[in-house]
């Protein structure tokens, strides 16, 4: 080997040696943030600091979920389990350590820390105190019983210390106390954020999620048992026994959302017109979530915001259109991942119908049955049927035209609007009342004597056209009236009558005809007693009310 080639392997030794004394995480690149696809509040433990390890230092440590640091994973001491993945973006080390870790993963990617200040304040604001100045808590036992937010630092000083509630300081946290009992009712969040959060204490008992995105959280604690996260810039544990238990349940306490509930959405929409399409998000409770930050995303050649925020009744609005014959899908996605989506129909040249569909007493009347006939010979859809929803409307659209619509339901009186005349691009909206056939029974007394014989009139309105009662009987009416017995079996009292007289109008059936009558009660006991109007139908069937 020439002199030339030795001075070339040396250097290439002596380089070879270099690297191996440099720090591990110096190799964590700056390109690899993210790529993960994961974010802090997804971790048990999540230390976010590219320069400081994770360091827990104790007897016994037991996590389960999954752990991230941006450089070392250090442990200390004698029994370490992690039930989940432990992620180091430098070195994992469990020296001298009875160690069981389900997943193992060295040079890591970078995830930064992400920011749930807002979400945080939000859910704490609606039951909290708030300070512009630190705030210092002294005595044998401290009890929190709403939230706390502070504009400077907060410092809990006693034997011990309870709260349900938040905790949330601009600067620093310090909880020195023997025992604490935090966030065991429905769980808390102590949340520092820009300094740090200190535990000094025998026994700390939290179900929650500790926060300190810009600071360091350090635990000196004899028995440490989070039942929830803790996600910090940096991590110190100095103690016997760390216990951190995640759950899924735990991200409820930063994102409450569990739910998207759209407004109706109609069948189709016209095309080259905005349309408001509204949604509102819930929690568990079905309680609406406010300030929720929802990102939006169309297909096709729909148009739409990128994103939009639901308001203090956590509701949202967005303006969408599209100028193409074509279904798109619309999807709402919160920053906790909850999303939902839904297919809308553009449709050109087409007027589009609204129809809200009620009953007499203005409630919904879902099931409504819509005929629509048309007018015009070269017109397409010469008959076509709708039905209104659970809210009782009707959405659809139609060419340009003229047409005879038929509303109508089974027991309900039907509507028909012999001519409308349709635009395209206009939208026809209309409220339809429809009358239920069998109204309410009217009965003179309500309240009777017993062991006397009472006179009572009992009345309905049935709301049929000519012809579409029958009677069984020349003695009979379309209208019957029962009682139950003791026994629960309903037995007849009788007939009503049309204008209450059998005789002079016999059998004939009138529209909105009302059915009247004078019935005898003689009752022996007390209590309520049940009455049922039954109409007979000339095509064989029955109601009743």
């Amino acid at each position: 080997m020439n002199a030339r080639n030795k001075k070339f392997l040396s250097m290439i030794l002596a380089m070879f040696l270099v690297l191996q004394f440099l720090p591990f995480n110096t190799f964590a690149a700056d390109e690899e943030v993210q790529m993960s696809g994961r974010e802090a509040v997804d971790y048990a433990l999540f230390s976010a600091s590219r320069e400081n390890a994770l360091l827990l230092n104790g007897s016994r440590i037991s996590i389960k979920g999954d752990v991230h640091t941006n450089a070392d994973f250090v442990y200390q001491g004698s029994e370490l389990v992690i039930d989940g993945v432990c992620e180091a973006s430098g070195k994992v080390s469990a020296k001298n350590a009875k160690a069981l870790i389900t997943k193992e993963i060295e040079c890591a990617p970078i995830i930064e820390m992400s920011d749930y200040t807002t979400e945080i304040k939000t859910i704490a604001s609606e039951n909290a105190e708030i300070f512009e100045a630190d705030q210092k808590y002294h005595g044998n036992s401290i009890v929190f019983e709403k939230s706390i937010i502070a504009n400077g630092s907060i410092f809990v000083n006693g034997s011990k210390f309870t709260t349900n509630d938040y905790i949330i300081a601009t600067k620093d946290i310090s909880i020195n106390v023997a025992k604490s009992e935090i966030g065991f009712k429905d769980g808390s969040v102590i949340c520092s954020e820009t300094g740090n959060i200190t535990f000094n204490g025998s026994e700390v008992n939290i179900k929650g999620i500790i926060y300190a995105p810009k600071g360091t959280v350090t635990i000196n604690s004899g028995i440490f048992t989070l039942k929830g996260r803790l996600l910090a810039n940096k991590i110190i544990f100095r103690g016997s026994t760390l216990n951190v238990q995640s759950s899924k349940e735990d991200i409820d306490l930063i994102y409450r959302e569990t739910d998207i509930i759209f407004d109706q959405i109609r069948n189709e929409y016209e095309c080259n017109i905005e349309h408001k399409i509204s949604f509102t998000i819930v929690d568990k409770f079905g309680k609406p979530v406010p300030n929720v930050i929802c990102s939006i995303s169309v297909t096709g050649n729909a148009t739409a915001p990128s994103s939009v925020t639901t308001n203090s009744d956590g509701r949202a609005t967005i303006i969408i259109s599209d100028s193409m014959n074509e279904s798109i899908t619309l999807t709402i996605t919160t920053k906790k991942g909850l999303s939902k989506s839904i297919v809308l129909n553009f449709v050109k040249n087409q007027a589009i119908i609204n129809l809200y569909i009620v009953d007499n007493n203005n409630l919904p009347v879902s099931g409504a049955q819509i005929t629509v006939l048309s007018l015009d010979s070269a017109a397409d859809n010469a008959s076509k049927v709708f039905y209104s929803n659970e809210q009782g409307i009707a959405d659809f659209s139609l060419p340009e035209g003229n047409y005879t619509f038929k509303i109508g339901k089974d027991n309900y009186k039907q509507v028909v609007y012999e001519k409308i005349s349709l635009t395209a691009g206009n939208v026809y909206s209309n409220t339809i009342i429809l009358q239920k056939l069998l109204n309410e029974i009217f009965v003179q007394y309500k309240t009777i004597l017993t062991n006397q014989p009472v006179k009572n009139r009992i009345s309905v309105k049935v709301l049929y056209e000519k012809n579409q009662l029958r009677s069984e009987t020349q003695n009979s009416t379309p209208v019957e009236l029962f009682m139950m017995n003791a026994s629960g079996e309903w037995l007849s009292k009788g007939f009503l009558f049309d204008n209450g007289n059998l005789s002079i109008n016999g059998d004939e059936i009138k529209a909105d005809q009302v059915y009247t009558n004078i019935f005898d009660f003689n009752e022996t006991q007390q209590g309520k007693l049940r009455l049922k109007i039954v109409v007979y139908r000339a095509d064989g069937t029955q109601i009743s009310k």
